[in-house]
């Protein structure tokens, strides 16, 4: 199947200054997002006090004004070297801009050093992260 044309664009990184006027476009994918995935141990508002706060990142998903998705991420020191981890992608039609975002995010990976980029996911999306070049580390288990 042909690649579909990417005409996106990426905000780049969200400034904590921009925060006020980009929120609202975002919080809405955001918050889907949380209901859909591992959302059960933070809030948006958490999310949105540590993107203020630089401990995570957020990038913008845009076609002009219209917000397609939102990525945020956080750098991770361990013992063995940094890592980029993306703590949530969420949005609409992925397929537009997903390869664009792989790019980027290997650009990005390369900026700050980091030896590698992961993902906590739900299950639903791994198919979707095989195509595009990822594998599987471990897996995430539960017990209520």
């Amino acid at each position: 199947m042909p690649r579909q044309e990417q005409s996106v664009d990426f905000s780049g990184v969200t400034l904590p200054a921009e925060l006020d006027y980009i929120w609202p476009k975002v919080v809405g994918l955001i918050e889907r997002g949380l209901r859909h995935g591992q959302g059960d141990g933070t809030t948006s508002e958490v999310l949105r006090h540590r993107i203020i706060t630089g401990d995570m990142l957020m990038w913008a998903i845009h076609d002009g004004e219209d917000v397609k998705g939102v990525v945020i991420l956080s750098v991770n020191v361990h013992a063995t070297g940094k890592k980029l981890f993306v703590e949530m992608l969420a949005g609409r039609n992925p397929e537009e801009w997903q390869d664009q975002l792989i790019v980027l995010l290997r650009d990005f990976r390369d900026v700050v050093g980091a030896m590698c980029i992961e993902a906590s996911c739900r299950r639903g999306i791994v198919k979707k992260l095989y195509d595009l070049g990822w594998r599987e580390k471990a897996v995430v288990m539960e017990l209520e």
